[in-house]
């Protein structure tokens, strides 16, 4: 078969892919659309700038309104005397086409005759775009994208493969696709790299039209030049040794040279009397070969632009030539299956070249030829599926490879002459080792997406699978056992698979491993979803309109692909029947903000639902009231979509647990628990073994319950009780044994009922302790405590009074609950430490602004600003109030200063110290013997039966745990890391924590002890290496050990804390900083100045640094705007230390680490904060005798 014909027929399957634009029927014709087709496809054979038949050239409009030597052939607006229509309607001779052709349909003459009559307009630009005017056939298989070149980059990284209008990289070293490149029009015939390695020439153009290069910068991937001067597409090209010149060759039967400094055509070779198929320059760029339909090989002197030799005995169209790589041998092969070697002269002068092997080589068509860069190895491909590789020297066949499932359109050799690509029409590829000729292991199969990602147990599943080299033989494993496989459908190039699997029916309910094996190995694993119910895939178009209502219970897998997309299921219910709307997304890795919405079929919305729970997909249940038909809509949030907004869904009148109650149960004894949830028995309860104190699963059944996620409740050695209603008033409070857990739970209020509450009594001797907290949002809770202490009568209990000294509004903006970071106005009024009271939370400042366009920073843990007396955080805005306030006991009489006083009692509604989330926290001090009133409610005023929380009341019980910061550290050598060490701080506990490091590799250092102070949560320090540290051991790089120490109600307490992780010595590193001098003394209330010092090492921008581990109260006073900066250029600079007034006497190592570039941390300084006089002392000691 013709490659040609090959070409043509793709070129349209591409335009049958291709949606036509729809013109109005009253516009007029268009002619770069409409007519210039109809003129190419019928007059532009003979009325070309070639042949120029009656000196007419119809290609352009400029040549069309030129007209031919008997004078213009259309007349604007007078059919009636434009030949051009005359002779295509028989009324004028000679009738064109000429006898024996198709001529133009009655369409087509209306066309042109619509468009003389409005005035046979021409574009604006003469020059459009060709197009061709090709029939639309329906594809009766999957298009394919074949591949018709490809070519090996110098440096052996890189190979090219030609598709049609695209060109695909693959990595010469992982054998994968890395990127696609736009192309040339048409199929990509050929392609060259620049010897560098900056340029890829791709050859190709429109059949019938014109043929063009695309120059393709690879740096950029981007198109920057179209070579085009062919009158059709092409179909060789080559690229000259020096990179100077292209040849092209085209179906025109032309060759055209090409300077490529300038773009332009600089000869045109002409002598073949066929189509040019290949081109080929000798290693000196002296020679260039053409092989051709017209069975010849020509040599063409470059130089002179001169044939030298034709070489004529081939039988048959010569589609593929080659020269040796030393320029003294060429190979040509094509339709006569026949493999020809010349041995050229010096002059390479006709007569001179003799032919001296005429091999045959294949059953068909020879298709390509190569030799390898080494010049040992000859490859041929052909029609017959063989790809054989021959030695250079004997053309003695070496190896013959696989058989190949179709064409192989294209080979190349890699540089280093050990490999050969093998490329195919029907778009896949493989690499072979030429020494043995066997195919190269293909990578491991990768599988990306699942489609669907879930199927019924004991059912057939089709799945769909995406990836990577998910070609060949394939079978599927469930948690490592093989299923058996069946191959429904396959890409060749092993980018996707449809495969079918028996499941087994004992599966259990709930996520699988699944993975593909092939003879390459086996793939990554990824999850399936096995269920119990059918599992569908959501097909388009699903508007409401077209649907049919589906069968119930069932399981959807869909995704919404594009922004703004929805799905829809219509389904039946009937009349009272419940049924329960799961959608399952971003717990699986979906980035949908699913949105679940129920109407009727008048379009009425039922109920809706985001978020089931804070931060969970959606969860719906109705109870339908009419039996019809319903529709259910996904949708996400905020309209988004990609293909990456995949989910499930479930639907039916399924049993369905959501929650249990209560929340915990006593230790050492069974248990009996009532499910929550839709559809379930009266009665739904499960039993618990006795278990020791921990937590303890709840027995579900994935095959008969269905369940979000399992259910766990605390088993609790205290004791426990559980809540009985009515506990509303203080006289029906459930009595609590203390220290004790109360299990209760908030309903729903009624129409005639205000929102429930629950109080538990318990008793306590004045000045006890204790700490009252929920446990019910960390269990999965939807409530959200507040929990109040009060008397014995319901009254709340006073616990501080809190008198404001200096009055402030938060300005610029509002704040969160969270934000640690506010600006108030009057702020140089207030000192470091104060309370501020925030609109009924309490906060402290920890630091002062830093600058104009920086606020106070508040004590924080985790991000979230701290609240003190048990307040919790709250939102507020620009404007609102704030002040600075004194804690006072209850009662204490206070002077009218003319601001206000506020009373707080024992309230809490989420956590202050923000270790609890949204669940509730308070310490309590009895202030006299009695019993007292606990009050839980939820604070919105919300209930229902999933409402439940743990109320637990116990002795503080202080304690400490740390954790550490920038473990398994890689340090430079004659640098540091910073480390930061952090107390998690328990009911109460305040004292100092020291940390002991042991155990450093030799070389590295630390100073030791690290002190957290009484009161603060955190401490750093440099983890430095010297700068001729050995590289650590196995031994030794894991073997540090950290040990923490703290006073704990009275007694000294030691904890393990573990090690750093392990410690690796890194490369040299492009910025040291170092602080001068190494000891420095500073009075509270005063300055001292200091030197930070870089080394440079290759980098020569700013340098961005901070302070880490100074005492609270001490800063950098000269940051300015953009922090510490050391300039470009510039490798020190001096900083101000300054201390508060009340800052105390301590001694502490501190250091700076660079921001900018990142990481680098000084070797530590030692900061003595002295009072004024042991300061000034120690100044004199240290300032030189005066000399006389």
């Amino acid at each position: 078969m013709n490659p040609r014909w090959l070409a043509i027929g793709l070129v349209a399957i591409a335009a049958m892919l291709t949606t036509s634009r729809v013109v109005a029927d009253d516009a007029p014709p268009d002619f770069a659309r409409q007519v210039a087709p109809i003129l190419a496809k019928y007059c532009a054979g003979c009325h070309n700038s070639t042949d120029k038949e009656g000196g007419l050239v119809l290609e352009t409009f400029a040549s069309l309104s030129h007209g031919g030597d008997n004078g213009p052939v259309v007349v604007a607006s007078e059919t009636a005397k434009s030949k051009l229509l005359l002779v295509l309607t028989g009324k004028a001779e000679p009738a064109m086409p000429p006898e024996g052709s198709e001529p133009p349909s009655t369409g087509e003459i209306g066309v042109l005759q619509r468009w003389i009559e409005a005035g046979a307009i021409g574009p604006a630009n003469d020059s459009p775009a060709p197009s061709l005017n090709v029939p639309q056939i329906p594809l009766t298989a999957p298009a394919r994208s074949a591949v018709f070149s490809a070519a090996w980059s110098a440096d052996g990284k890189w190979v090219a493969l030609g598709r049609y209008s695209r060109v695909e990289l693959i990595s010469a070293e992982s054998r994968l696709p890395a990127r696609t490149l736009a192309g040339p029009a048409g199929n990509v015939t050929a392609l060259a790299f620049s010897r560098d390695g900056a340029r890829l020439y791709a050859a190709g153009g429109e059949p019938g039209l014109y043929g063009e290069v695309a120059v393709i910068d690879c740096s950029t991937d981007q198109v920057v030049q179209k070579l085009k001067g062919h009158k059709d597409s092409l179909y060789a090209m080559a690229l000259s040794p020096d990179g100077k010149l292209l040849a092209t060759g085209s179906y025109d039967q032309k060759v055209l040279l090409w300077d490529l400094a300038t773009g332009q055509s600089v000869a045109t070779l002409e002598g073949h009397s066929g189509a040019v198929f290949d081109l080929a320059f000798a290693r000196e760029g002296r020679l260039l070969a053409s092989a051709s339909a017209d069975r010849t090989i020509k040599l063409w002197d470059v130089a002179s632009r001169s044939r030298l030799d034709t070489l004529a005995q081939p039988l048959g169209e010569q589609y593929t030539v080659a020269f040796s790589p030393d320029g003294k041998v060429l190979i040509a092969g094509g339709a006569d299956i026949r493999i020809r070697v010349w041995e050229l002269s010096a002059t390479a002068q006709e007569g001179a070249n003799p032919l001296t092997v005429s091999k045959f080589a294949h059953q068909r068509t020879i298709l390509r030829l190569a030799f390898s860069p080494d010049g040992a190895t000859i490859a041929s491909a052909a029609e017959d599926g063989a790809v054989r590789l021959f030695d250079a020297a004997t053309l003695t066949e070496r190896h013959t490879l696989e058989a190949q499932p179709d064409w192989p359109t294209a080979i190349a050799f890699s540089p280093d002459s050990k490999q050969l690509l093998v490329a195919r029409a029907d778009g896949g590829f493989r690499f072979y080792a030429l020494d043995t000729g066997a195919p190269l292991p293909p990578p491991k199969p990768e599988l990306a997406v699942l489609a669907p990602r879930g199927a019924q147990r004991g059912a057939t599943a089709r799945l769909r699978l995406s990836g990577k080299h998910l070609a060949g033989e394939l079978k599927l494993e469930l948690d490592a056992a093989p299923l058996a496989t069946k191959i429904v459908e396959q890409d060749f190039a092993g980018s996707w698979a449809v495969v079918e699997a028996a499941l087994p029916g004992e599966l259990q309910p709930g996520d699988h491993e699944l993975n593909v094996a092939s003879a390459a190995g086996k793939s990554n694993v990824v999850k399936l979803h096995i269920d119990t119910l059918p599992q569908l895939v959501a097909i388009e178009p699903d508007d409401k309109a077209s649907l049919d209502e589906t069968a119930l219970p069932v399981g959807i897998w869909g995704d919404l692909q594009n922004p703004g997309d929805s799905d829809f299921v219509r389904f039946h219910a009937e009349a009272g029947q419940t049924i329960v709307f799961e959608l399952t997304a971003r717990s699986i890795g979906s980035k949908l903000n699913g949105v679940l919405t129920l109407t009727n079929s008048a379009g009425a919305v039922l109920a809706s639902n985001n978020d089931y729970q804070e931060g969970e997909d959606p969860l719906l249940a109705h109870t339908f009231q009419e039996a019809g038909s319903y529709v259910l809509r996904v949708n996400d949030l905020t309209q988004a979509g990609t293909p990456e907004h995949y989910y499930r869904l479930t639907i039916g009148a399924l049993p369905y647990v959501t929650a249990c109650y209560p929340l915990g149960v006593p230790a050492d004894r069974e248990s009996e628990l009532e499910l929550i949830g839709w559809n379930l028995a009266a009665d739904a309860r499960a039993k618990l073994p006795a278990a020791k104190s921990g937590e303890l699963n709840v027995p579900l059944d994935a095959a008969t319950q269905r369940f979000r996620k399992p259910l766990r409740v605390i088993v609790e050695s205290l004791p426990e009780t559980l809540e009985v209603e009515p506990n509303n008033q203080p006289a029906e409070a459930t009595s609590l044994v203390v220290p004790g857990t109360a299990n209760g739970r908030i309903m729903a209020a009624t129409s005639s009922a205000s929102a429930d509450v629950d109080l538990v009594r318990f008793d306590s001797k004045g000045g006890e302790e204790w700490i009252i907290e929920t446990n019910a949002a960390r269990r999965g809770s939807p409530i959200d405590t507040r929990v109040e202490v009060l008397d014995s009568e319901g009254r709340p209990i006073p616990r501080v009074l809190l008198q404001a000294t200096r009055a402030s509004a938060i300005n610029f903006r509002g704040i969160d609950a969270q934000v640690a970071d506010v600006r108030v106005d009057n702020w140089e009024e207030m000192e470091l430490n104060e309370y501020l009271y925030l609109g009924g939370e309490v906060a402290r400042l920890f630091r002062m602004p830093q600058g104009p366009d920086s606020g106070f920073l508040l004590y924080e843990r985790g991000g979230s600003r701290v609240c003190y007396f048990d307040t919790s955080a709250t939102a507020h805005a620009v404007a609102d109030a704030c002040y600075i306030v004194q804690p006072q006991p209850p009662g204490t009489p206070l002077a009218n200063n003319g601001l206000p006083v506020f009373s707080l009692s024992y309230s809490n509604d989420d956590d202050g110290q923000r270790q609890l989330g949204r669940d509730s926290r308070l310490s309590f001090t009895a202030p006299a013997d009695g019993q007292y009133l606990v009050r839980v409610s939820d604070v919105r005023g919300m209930g229902g039966d999933r409402y439940a929380y743990r109320l637990t009341i116990r002795r503080p019980q202080p304690d400490f745990h740390i954790a550490i910061g920038g473990a398994n550290p890689t340090i430079p050598p004659g640098s540091g890391r910073n480390l930061t060490f952090t107390a998690d701080r328990i009911d109460g506990h305040d004292s100092e924590v020291k940390l002991e490091v042991t155990g450093l590799p030799p070389g590295f250092a630390i100073t030791s002890p690290i002190v957290i102070p009484a009161g603060y949560n955190t401490a750093q320090a440099s983890l430095y290496v010297a700068a001729d540290s050995a590289v650590p051991t196995a031994d030794n790089a894991k073997a540090s050990r950290v040990t923490a120490t703290s006073i704990v109600q009275g007694s000294l307490v030691t904890r393990e804390v573990g090690g750093l992780g392990e410690l690796k010595l890194g490369g040299k590193p492009s910025v040291t900083v170092r602080i001068e001098p190494a000891e420095i003394q500073l009075a509270p209330g005063g300055s001292v100045v200091a030197k930070l010092k870089i080394e440079r090492s290759g980098f020569a921008g700013r340098v961005e640094l901070d302070a880490e581990n100074l005492p609270h109260g001490v800063i950098i006073d000269n940051i300015g705007l953009n922090g510490v900066l050391i300039p470009e250029g510039q490798t020190e600079r001096e900083i101000f230390l300054t201390a508060r007034e009340w800052v105390g006497e301590t001694t502490r190592p501190f250091h700076v680490v660079t921001l900018e570039p990142g990481g680098e941390a000084s070797p530590p300084a030692m900061l003595l904060v002295r009072k004024a006089a042991a300061v000034a002392r120690a100044a004199d000691a240290m300032t030189p005798p005066t000399q006389e």
